[in-house]
Protein backbone atom coordinates (compact mmCIF):
# COMPACT_ATOMS: atom_id res chain seq x y z
CA UNK A 1 0.00 0.00 0.00
CA UNK A 2 0.98 3.61 -1.04
CA UNK A 3 -0.17 7.05 0.50
CA UNK A 4 -0.34 10.34 -0.42
CA UNK A 5 -1.17 13.59 1.00
CA UNK A 6 -3.41 16.66 -0.55
CA UNK A 7 -3.18 20.07 0.95
CA UNK A 8 -6.61 21.32 -0.37
CA UNK A 9 -7.03 25.18 0.10
CA UNK A 10 -10.58 26.55 0.34
CA UNK A 11 -10.16 30.95 0.04
CA UNK A 12 -13.47 32.39 1.17
CA UNK A 13 -15.06 34.24 -1.85
CA UNK A 14 -14.81 37.70 -1.81
CA UNK A 15 -17.72 40.20 -1.52
CA UNK A 16 -16.07 43.50 -2.80
CA UNK A 17 -17.77 46.74 -1.90
CA UNK A 18 -17.02 50.48 -3.56
CA UNK A 19 -19.16 53.14 -3.04
CA UNK A 20 -19.92 56.17 -5.10
CA UNK A 21 -18.75 59.30 -4.46
CA UNK A 22 -19.54 63.38 -5.00
CA UNK A 23 -16.58 66.03 -5.38
CA UNK A 24 -16.32 69.63 -6.72
CA UNK A 25 -13.80 70.23 -9.84
CA UNK A 26 -10.30 70.69 -9.18
CA UNK A 27 -10.60 68.11 -6.01
CA UNK A 28 -9.55 64.60 -5.58
CA UNK A 29 -10.79 61.94 -3.64
CA UNK A 30 -9.72 58.55 -2.24
CA UNK A 31 -12.26 55.52 -3.16
CA UNK A 32 -11.39 52.31 -1.94
CA UNK A 33 -12.82 48.69 -1.75
CA UNK A 34 -12.98 46.35 1.01
CA UNK A 35 -13.89 42.31 1.45
CA UNK A 36 -10.69 40.84 -0.38
CA UNK A 37 -7.47 40.51 0.18
CA UNK A 38 -6.09 41.98 -2.97
CA UNK A 39 -7.16 44.87 -5.44
CA UNK A 40 -7.05 46.15 -8.93
CA UNK A 41 -8.42 48.84 -10.07
CA UNK A 42 -9.68 49.73 -13.71
CA UNK A 43 -11.21 53.01 -15.34
CA UNK A 44 -14.26 51.98 -17.27
CA UNK A 45 -15.44 52.13 -20.30
CA UNK A 46 -12.32 50.57 -22.16
CA UNK A 47 -11.01 48.66 -18.51
CA UNK A 48 -7.85 50.30 -18.47
CA UNK A 49 -5.95 49.30 -15.73
CA UNK A 50 -4.88 52.03 -13.01
CA UNK A 51 -3.04 50.40 -9.97
CA UNK A 52 -3.61 48.37 -7.14
CA UNK A 53 -4.43 48.75 -3.87
CA UNK A 54 -7.90 48.89 -1.18
CA UNK A 55 -7.68 52.80 -2.28
CA UNK A 56 -7.17 55.24 -5.34
CA UNK A 57 -6.59 58.74 -5.45
CA UNK A 58 -8.44 59.89 -8.39
CA UNK A 59 -9.26 63.74 -9.98
CA UNK A 60 -11.31 62.62 -12.77
CA UNK A 61 -12.67 65.44 -15.01
CA UNK A 62 -16.31 67.41 -14.90
CA UNK A 63 -19.17 64.64 -15.16
CA UNK A 64 -19.65 60.68 -14.01
CA UNK A 65 -16.42 58.89 -14.36
CA UNK A 66 -16.45 54.86 -13.50
CA UNK A 67 -14.22 52.23 -12.32
CA UNK A 68 -14.43 49.16 -11.68
CA UNK A 69 -12.04 47.01 -9.02
CA UNK A 70 -11.46 43.48 -8.89
CA UNK A 71 -10.94 41.84 -5.63
CA UNK A 72 -9.06 39.05 -5.08
CA UNK A 73 -8.76 35.77 -2.26
CA UNK A 74 -6.22 33.81 -4.00
CA UNK A 75 -8.21 31.99 -7.03
CA UNK A 76 -11.60 33.73 -6.21
CA UNK A 77 -12.48 36.95 -7.22
CA UNK A 78 -15.65 39.42 -7.07
CA UNK A 79 -15.72 42.61 -8.99
CA UNK A 80 -17.51 45.82 -7.74
CA UNK A 81 -17.85 49.35 -9.64
CA UNK A 82 -17.69 52.66 -8.59
CA UNK A 83 -18.96 56.00 -10.00
CA UNK A 84 -17.35 59.43 -9.08
CA UNK A 85 -19.72 62.31 -9.92
CA UNK A 86 -17.66 65.34 -10.10
CA UNK A 87 -19.73 69.06 -10.47
CA UNK A 88 -18.67 72.26 -11.97
CA UNK A 89 -17.32 74.93 -9.56
CA UNK A 90 -19.69 77.95 -9.46
CA UNK A 91 -18.87 81.38 -9.34
CA UNK A 92 -20.95 83.58 -7.26
CA UNK A 93 -20.81 87.02 -8.79
CA UNK A 94 -22.85 89.38 -7.01
CA UNK A 95 -23.94 93.17 -7.72
CA UNK A 96 -22.06 96.05 -6.48
CA UNK A 97 -22.17 97.64 -3.30
CA UNK A 98 -24.70 100.38 -3.57
CA UNK A 99 -25.80 103.20 -1.36
CA UNK A 100 -29.09 105.66 -0.87
CA UNK A 101 -31.14 107.46 1.06
CA UNK A 102 -33.49 106.93 3.71
CA UNK A 103 -37.05 105.34 2.50
CA UNK A 104 -35.09 103.65 -1.10
CA UNK A 105 -34.87 99.26 -2.12
CA UNK A 106 -32.19 98.29 -3.21
CA UNK A 107 -32.22 95.39 -6.17
CA UNK A 108 -29.38 92.60 -5.95
CA UNK A 109 -28.47 90.78 -8.57
CA UNK A 110 -27.00 87.62 -9.67
CA UNK A 111 -24.47 86.85 -12.47
CA UNK A 112 -23.28 83.95 -11.10
CA UNK A 113 -21.89 80.89 -13.56
CA UNK A 114 -21.98 77.40 -13.67
CA UNK A 115 -24.81 77.65 -10.63
CA UNK A 116 -28.24 75.79 -10.98
CA UNK A 117 -29.26 77.60 -7.33
CA UNK A 118 -28.38 80.73 -5.70
CA UNK A 119 -29.64 81.85 -1.84
CA UNK A 120 -29.65 84.95 -0.78
CA UNK A 121 -28.44 86.12 3.17
CA UNK A 122 -28.76 89.25 5.44
CA UNK A 123 -25.38 89.26 7.53
CA UNK A 124 -24.62 88.26 10.06
CA UNK A 125 -27.09 85.92 11.06
CA UNK A 126 -27.31 84.76 7.73
CA UNK A 127 -31.14 85.36 7.50
CA UNK A 128 -32.32 83.84 4.08
CA UNK A 129 -33.88 86.84 2.09
CA UNK A 130 -34.54 85.31 -1.18
CA UNK A 131 -33.53 82.22 -3.83
CA UNK A 132 -34.09 84.10 -7.40
CA UNK A 133 -32.39 86.93 -9.23
CA UNK A 134 -33.11 89.87 -8.98
CA UNK A 135 -34.41 90.34 -5.46
CA UNK A 136 -35.47 93.80 -3.87
CA UNK A 137 -34.70 94.64 -0.56
CA UNK A 138 -35.52 97.34 1.86
CA UNK A 139 -32.68 97.07 4.54
CA UNK A 140 -32.81 99.35 7.36
CA UNK A 141 -30.75 102.45 8.02
CA UNK A 142 -26.96 102.08 8.45
CA UNK A 143 -24.87 99.10 6.75
CA UNK A 144 -26.46 96.18 5.44
CA UNK A 145 -24.00 93.07 4.20
CA UNK A 146 -25.89 90.71 1.77
CA UNK A 147 -24.48 86.77 1.18
CA UNK A 148 -25.28 85.52 -2.54
CA UNK A 149 -24.36 82.05 -2.17
CA UNK A 150 -24.35 80.00 -5.54
CA UNK A 151 -24.46 76.53 -5.57
CA UNK A 152 -23.87 73.44 -7.92
CA UNK A 153 -24.58 70.12 -6.66
CA UNK A 154 -22.60 69.66 -3.49
CA UNK A 155 -20.27 72.76 -4.20
CA UNK A 156 -20.98 76.70 -3.67
CA UNK A 157 -19.10 79.47 -4.15
CA UNK A 158 -19.60 83.22 -1.55
CA UNK A 159 -19.83 86.94 -2.62
CA UNK A 160 -21.24 89.66 -0.58
CA UNK A 161 -22.70 93.24 -1.22
CA UNK A 162 -22.97 95.74 1.23
CA UNK A 163 -25.59 98.65 0.87
CA UNK A 164 -25.98 101.72 2.96
CA UNK A 165 -28.74 103.28 3.69
CA UNK A 166 -27.99 107.13 4.88
CA UNK A 167 -29.96 108.94 7.00
CA UNK A 168 -31.76 112.35 5.94
CA UNK A 169 -30.32 115.17 4.91
CA UNK A 170 -28.52 112.70 2.44
CA UNK A 171 -26.53 113.76 -0.08
CA UNK A 172 -24.93 111.15 -2.41
CA UNK A 173 -22.17 112.18 -4.36
CA UNK A 174 -20.53 110.77 -7.65
CA UNK A 175 -17.70 110.95 -8.84
CA UNK A 176 -17.20 111.12 -12.70
CA UNK A 177 -13.51 109.96 -13.06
Amino acid sequence: SDTDTVVVTVNNYPVVIANNTTICSGSSTSICASGASGYQWYQLPAWTPITSGSCINVSPAVGATNYAVVGMNGLCSDTASVSVTVFAMPVAIASNDTAFCTGGTATLKSSSTNATAINWYQLPAWSLVGSTSPITVTPPAGITTYALVAMNGICSDTDTVVVTVNNYPCLLYTSDA
